[in-house]
């Protein structure tokens, strides 16, 4: 096998889906490809979560095993309230008063999931960061961004960053501050980022 097949076959691979037996699980840190017997489905395994999704239906059944989809991504995106409401929220709020982009990130750790701020420069349309390296045992996991006052949306510039690797991508817009109440507001869209496979979560708003 040409070496370049062998090293793209190697990060994403596609299995079988047994018939008669249990599938082989998955790798942890791996992403790949299952044919079962009504479609094609992707699947990954990080240390915070596993994810089935199916991307492609048959028109007729095939020769595979069924393959059932898995969502525990949607288990950390529920547990996100607290870190949203005390360090998310009123970072990105000093940012989008001054109508300027902000960036952070969620990881995990052996100890639960934690809020990482990151050195960042940012204009009123862009915010460009470097991620630092994590400690054995820790991961990124959730990618946030700040769009101030324009609504939270997705651009053909997150498509392109997206295109590897595994996350989950959140995005805040529609930023308002309710004076009376010293509520700072966002409305935010997130979803599954999985190897260039974007799997949208659902849009709600979210104070503070």
């Amino acid at each position: 096998m040409n070496r370049k097949d062998l090293i793209l076959q190697n990060h994403l691979p596609t299995v079988m889906a047994p018939k008669y037996e249990e599938i082989t699980p998955c790798e942890m840190g791996k992403t790949r490809m299952i044919m079962g017997h009504d479609g094609l489905f992707i699947e990954t395994i990080q240390m915070w979560g596993r994810l089935i999704k199916k991307l492609w239906q048959s028109d007729r059944e095939l020769p595979y095993g069924v393959v059932e989809e898995v969502d525990t991504f949607r288990d950390i995106v529920n547990s996100l309230w607290p870190i949203m409401h005390e360090e998310v929220i009123p970072h990105a709020a000093q940012y989008a008063a001054k109508r300027i982009e902000w960036a952070g990130q969620i990881i995990y750790t052996p100890e639960g999931l934690k809020y990482l701020p990151l050195n960042f420069s940012a204009t009123g349309v862009k915010a460009h960061y470097e991620l630092p390296g994590l400690p054995e045992g820790e991961q990124y996991v959730v990618d946030i961004h700040s769009h101030h006052e324009m609504p939270p949306s997705f651009s053909d510039t997150d498509d392109q960053d997206d295109r590897g690797g595994v996350k989950i991508r959140m995005v805040l817009g529609n930023y308002r501050h309710i004076k009376e109440a010293n509520t700072h507001f966002f409305q935010w869209k997130c979803r599954y980022t999985v190897e260039g496979f974007f799997f949208d979560w659902r849009e709600y708003g979210s104070e503070n």
